[in-house]
């Protein structure tokens, strides 16, 4: 069976829990809190997560033998999904809601073997320490912003740039792949990644509705060097054929201009509308 109930205490706290492979692998154990018990996580497939499932592969197929940065991680499917399909990928999932943090690293514990550490901090433009503001429905709209989340509550977290952390831990940009995913602080991320974002593999980011005319994608384009594209399933769309999006699909990759390697390596799966 894939879930099974479980109750564990949890900083003190009694707290319903399940435990899933998330679809990924069999070996794989990871216990959910109660209220992210998502068919999707529970019983779904990677390829059937809606939204997800090609941004997925695309992160597996570029943080191959490289770095993998899951900024924004929350349980960690991306980290998880990278981790079982990316040969010799390091993987760093950054979380800064606490309790999510609490989970992911009690289920890296579970699974000792697996390439990810976790970071329990907010990616910014800076290293300090700000206000998080944690979603009270589950976590997947924690922001530092404020009023992103109805009835969110404000705790105090460590920040982090990642040009200056990824110097820290001697990590060569030219090996980075990143996603991105902080519910409208991404432009705060880049501008801590200025260095970062000319020379990694790629990013994938998240950009919702309200942020796509936020200057970000006009930033990564003209002022870093990348060439942009909206992932529409398995269509990869430039941003000047880009017309609106389509339902459930939010995310936008970026890759260094003239990569033709990376290109070849996506096209593997992914089309092109350029």
């Amino acid at each position: 069976m894939r879930t099974m109930g479980a109750v564990q205490r949890w900083s003190g706290q009694a707290m319903d829990q399940s435990l899933t492979n998330l679809g990924i692998a069999s070996e794989l154990r990871i216990g959910l809190p109660h209220h992210c018990l998502h068919r999707v996580y529970l019983y779904g497939r990677p390829d059937a997560y809606e939204g997800e499932s090609e941004s997925l592969q695309i992160a597996a197929l570029m943080a191959e033998s490289g770095v993998f940065l899951d900024v924004g991680a929350h349980l960690g499917y991306y980290s998880w999904y990278v981790a079982a399909r990316a040969r010799e990928a390091r993987v760093y999932a950054f979380e800064a809601a606490p309790l999510m943090a609490e989970y992911l690293a009690a289920n890296l514990r579970r699974n000792p073997s697996w390439p990810i550490q976790l970071v329990h901090a907010a990616v910014s433009r800076e290293a300090g320490i700000r206000d998080f503001h944690v979603d009270p429905a589950g976590g997947l709209r924690s922001s530092l912003l404020p009023g992103f989340a109805e009835g969110a509550r404000a705790v105090s977290v460590p920040t982090l740039s990642l040009d200056q952390w990824t110097q820290q831990q001697g990590i060569d940009p030219r090996r980075v792949f990143a996603k991105i995913d902080v519910e409208g602080a991404e432009l705060e991320v880049i501008e801590g990644a200025a260095a970062l974002a000319g020379q990694c593999r790629g990013l994938l980011i998240e950009i919702l509705r309200p942020y796509k005319d936020s200057g970000l994608i006009e930033a990564l384009c003209s002022r870093h060097g990348l060439d942009g594209y909206y992932v529409a399933g398995e269509e990869l769309i430039a941003v000047d054929r880009f017309e609106s999006y389509q339902a459930q699909q939010y995310n936008w990759l970026f890759l260094r201009r003239g990569d033709t390697a990376a290109v070849e390596r996506l096209s593997s799966v992914f089309r092109w509308r350029r």
